[in-house]
């Protein structure tokens, strides 16, 4: 397209205000003075490797840390009756918060939104003594949904089908939503399937008559809606009870580009696929799916999960820590975070300015960004030097940073495994 569309596609626009409005990632810090604040700030920032050594402890944060752990693995089951026992016995604020809200993003992986609503309530009436933040749009966004029956799967659990890259070079494939085919983007950074309005009506969507605010990247708002599908397609795969945001046509239209998407297929829908694999054989690109090698152990695996996002753990510039990037194959640019610095060497050493075209909900914005020349990452079991990223402000987000398409396009395999919970690239092009 010559310039790019922004951090991501049309779902920019959304993935990122439907995350946003799962609040189970960024926290506010503990209380002052609190001798646990250090061992706090692992688990309000998500760091997989310090809750894991947290676990191996004998205290009420250890149980707290091993029950985490099962949520941040995705073994959802055993999380939510651990998280459960922790809530139900322990009478310290700081901890049950800490354990509600991770119970929050479990009921919201499992189609649950009434009880992750009602534990976001709970948490919103002790919040300022706990130091948990807790938004109540978040409540009200999962209430909205509390109608919606379970999604569940049936039919093929193995398949393969072709891949096509739009013109802004992210991945489609045709799926079929109540009878209709269409395009679909393949996001794993949204937080919920989308469509536009016009497509939501010739696919016979059912409404909920329920509607959230929609933030873009470009710091432009609209008014979505929410809706059910009562079956959609992948690949032979048949899911029942899905729900979609459905936003106006023109939000995801660039008619400067003559660019336009009218469906985005989600992380709830992909994550149960299992293992998906994208591949590029004889100029050709298919995605695969199949069921997980096995369920997810804290010593193997390389992603997590933080409500319905997943997050990559890798390094830059050979950093002595294992750091966290938002896994988002609806994003054509990764990006790094200032908050980065901290934990990577050199990294804000050779920056430079460079002019970037941000689009979301139908809008586009130009401006000079801060990039750095060349990074090093250790990611996907590979090590690779990729550049320039785009460094951005971390607005307090517990991640160094995202990987988008200029990434992953470089690959002629990359693996996802959601049960294993291993992201695997295999060789670089």
């Amino acid at each position: 397209m010559g310039n790019e569309m922004g951090k991501r596609s049309a779902l920019g626009l959304l993935a990122t205000a439907i995350a946003g409005v799962c609040v189970l990632a960024a926290c506010s810090a503990i209380p002052k003075g609190d001798p646990s604040s250090a061992s706090y700030d692992a688990f309000d920032q998500h760091d997989f490797d310090a809750v894991k050594v947290i676990s191996s402890g004998n205290s009420a944060q250890s149980d707290l840390a091993a029950a985490t752990l099962l949520s941040m693995l995705g073994r959802d089951e055993e999380a939510a009756v651990a998280l459960s026992l922790i809530i139900e016995n322990e009478r310290d604020a700081a901890i049950v918060s800490r354990a509600r809200r991770s119970l929050s993003g479990v009921f919201v992986r499992q189609g649950k939104f009434r009880e992750a609503a009602e534990a976001m309530r709970a948490n919103i009436a002790i919040q300022d003594e706990t130091g948990v933040e807790a938004d109540p749009s978040s409540a009200d966004f999962f209430d909205a949904l509390s109608s919606v029956g379970k999604m569940t799967r049936s039919g093929q659990h193995s398949g393969t089908i072709e891949l096509l890259r739009d013109k802004a070079g992210l991945p489609r494939i045709s799926v079929d939503v109540n009878g209709v085919q269409d395009d679909a983007i393949i996001d794993t950074g949204a937080a919920l399937s989308t469509v536009t309005v016009s497509m939501a009506n010739n696919m016979g969507l059912r409404q909920l008559g329920s509607g959230v605010d929609i933030g873009g990247s470009t710091g432009k708002s609209v008014s979505a809606g929410l809706a059910v599908a009562d079956k959609v397609t992948v690949g032979g795969s048949v899911f029942v009870n899905v729900p979609f945001v459905v936003v106006p046509d023109e939000a995801m239209s660039f008619s400067q580009f003559d660019y336009h998407v009218t469906s985005i297929i989600g992380l709830p829908i992909l994550s149960r696929l299992g293992r998906i694999e994208f591949s590029k054989a004889n100029d050709r690109e298919m995605l695969s799916f199949q069921p997980s090698l096995s369920a997810a152990s804290a010593d193997e695996a390389n992603m997590t999960t933080s409500g319905w996002e997943i997050v990559a753990l890798g390094s830059l510039n050979e950093a002595n820590v294992r750091q966290r990037f938002f896994l988002d194959t609806g994003a054509q640019t990764s990006e790094v975070y200032d908050f980065a610095a901290d934990t990577t060497p050199g990294l804000l050493n050779e920056l430079q300015s460079k002019s970037r075209t941000q689009g979301g909900l139908g809008e586009v914005v130009e401006s000079e960004h801060i990039s750095v020349r060349s990074v090093r990452y250790a990611l996907g079991g590979r090590e690779f030097i990729h550049g320039p990223v785009f460094v951005v402000d971390d607005n307090g987000s517990f991640r160094h940073g995202s990987v988008g398409q200029d990434i992953l396009s470089r690959f002629d395999k990359v693996t996802i495994d959601f049960g294993r919970m291993v992201i695997e690239f295999g060789s670089c092009e």
